[in-house]
């Protein structure tokens, strides 16, 4: 599953709303002349078509069992329409700073234990060359320009960062420190490779 983080995904014209693991999703639920339920991600969001007579607790059955591949097609969408987002961006402003070092914060204390690390302080920088740096005494120093990427790219540096808590090296020993909470990690860091860090 390519998602295992909080998240909420909304169809601007949803009518149902449904929770799949940690994630939220608002879908557009539609009947139609069909004889089996239907799921179709969309640059939009999620579409549910279902058979007229098709009971609700079918429907909600069925969107649990297929949750992993919903989640993973959203996120492919968000970042998809992420990548393609137009450039040169505006300036990031202090108050955007500011909410945006919150919300790493709340993601180092989200992936901190699952890591059994822990760290100490977390500074922003605006480094040209990598996203984030780790040192053995617990500090974390990530690049402001995170803010400019998708909350799953985000993710895979805090993860990233946190990791070298434990393992001050990209050894075997820390990619798998890293895979066992990011097991997608590998194509997260092709994804962020594209990413520009200025």
């Amino acid at each position: 599953m390519l998602l295992n983080v909080a998240a909420r995904f909304s169809h601007p014209e949803a009518n149902r709303e449904v929770r799949l693991g940690q994630a939220t999703i608002a879908y557009l639920f539609q009947r139609a002349p069909r004889r089996s339920i239907g799921f179709i991600v969309r640059p939009d969001g999620l579409v549910v078509r279902a058979p007229r007579l098709a009971a609700v607790r079918d429907v909600e059955a069925a969107l649990q069992e297929k949750s992993a591949w919903i989640l993973r097609k959203l996120q492919e969408e968000q970042l998809r329409q992420h990548m393609q987002a137009p450039t040169p961006l505006p300036p990031i402003s202090s108050a955007e700073k500011a909410a945006f070092r919150v919300h790493l914060v709340q993601r180092l204390n989200h992936f901190a234990p699952l890591l059994g690390v822990q760290w100490r302080s977390l500074s922003l920088g605006t480094a040209r060359t990598r996203w984030g740096s780790a040192r053995a005494d617990g500090s974390i120093r990530l690049n402001v320009g995170l803010i400019r990427v998708a909350p799953a790219l985000v993710d895979y540096v805090v993860v990233h960062e946190l990791s070298h808590l434990r393992e001050m090296n990209h050894s075997p020993r820390f990619w798998a420190i890293v895979a066992s909470v990011l097991p997608n990690h590998a194509d997260l860091r092709k994804l962020l490779k594209r990413e520009s860090i200025t």
